[in-house]
């Protein structure tokens, strides 16, 4: 198996709801867990989970019979 590493990566998104709704959703680790996984067979597991700036966000999306992939922010 290889590995690639990226320096930057950059997501932008607008939501029609209020920064503190918006931000109280992604600090929720059990809501997140909910919303964002990208199909019913997937699990996301949350091994860090702090986003804000200087903080660290680890996540593993989980489909089984598959690799795992790691989200590192």
């Amino acid at each position: 198996m290889s590995t690639i590493a990226h320096a930057t990566i950059v997501m932008e998104r607008a939501y029609a709801a209020a920064p503190a709704r918006v931000f109280a959703a992604w600090a929720d680790v059990e809501a997140r867990k909910r919303w964002s996984a990208p199909a019913d067979n997937i699990r996301i597991d949350h091994e860090a989970a702090d986003f804000r700036e200087g903080g660290k966000d680890v996540s593993r999306c989980i489909e089984p019979g598959n690799a795992d992939y790691v989200a590192t922010v």
